[in-house]
């Protein structure tokens, strides 16, 4: 994502979400939408916490909190 590399939307399932300190939630499509369009363009991102970590067969689902700095 900090690279802004068109292809990281292939590397997400498809009920991904993200959560914005502001109160926008992106879903899949409108992350695709938004980043392609480079609505949304990243400079940094840095992990500051995962909060969850949950295990269903042979997938893995992570929250993870993190800082991100770049201009909508």
């Amino acid at each position: 994502m900090m690279n802004n590399d068109p292809q990281i939307v292939d590397l997400f399932c498809s009920d991904v979400s993200f959560g914005h300190s502001t109160g926008w939630i992106q879903n899949l499509e409108d992350f695709k939408k938004d980043f392609s369009s480079k609505k949304v363009v990243y400079k940094e991102i840095k992990q500051t916490e995962v909060s969850e970590i949950k295990k269903f067969k042979n997938t893995f689902s992570i929250r993870r909190k993190i800082k991100v700095s770049g201009f909508v």
